[in-house]
């Protein structure tokens, strides 16, 4: 709270406003590996749960991405 009284005084309104937006999050996924997966799901796994989906792209193909990544990955495909 202290920063964000700190930047009100300073700023105003505007000293409120999430400096973030627009800039891609450090923890993002590297592009190609979000387009492999979505080539193995359209190849592969449509149709599976997103848990199932994990298992089964895991071992064998090397998934390496969280539940949630995986899981928007399968919608968007």
């Amino acid at each position: 709270m202290r920063r964000w009284r700190r930047r009100y005084e300073d700023d105003g309104a505007d000293g409120l406003v999430d400096r973030r937006v627009g800039q891609r999050s450090l923890r993002r996924a590297p592009e190609g590996e979000l387009e492999r997966m979505r080539a193995l799901y359209q190849q592969h796994s449509q149709g599976f749960t997103i848990k199932h989906l994990r298992e089964k792209l895991e071992k064998p193909h090397g998934h390496r991405l969280g539940y949630t990544t995986t899981g928007s990955i399968s919608r968007r495909a």
